[in-house]
């Protein structure tokens, strides 16, 4: 069996040190990291980085092309 799930992951630019000690606000940018996670031995499979707007359904296809066994 074999999981899929993703999380978002925060970029941090080279102004970032500057924002926090001046307290101004920036925009953060966000990127979402999609993972296939084999349920039985909790490895991961295959990975994808994308936009933080892409769903896990968009980048399923590229998460189970790269492995090399049988879904």
């Amino acid at each position: 069996d074999i999981v899929v799930d993703s999380t978002g992951l925060k970029v941090y630019g080279n102004g970032e040190w500057h924002t926090r000690k001046h307290r101004a606000s920036k925009r953060r940018t966000w990127r979402k990291l999609h993972l296939a996670i084999d349920a039985a031995s909790h490895d991961i499979v295959s990975a994808e980085l994308s936009m933080v707007n892409v769903s896990d359904g968009e980048v399923l296809g590229d998460l189970l092309r790269s492995l090399r066994r049988n879904v």
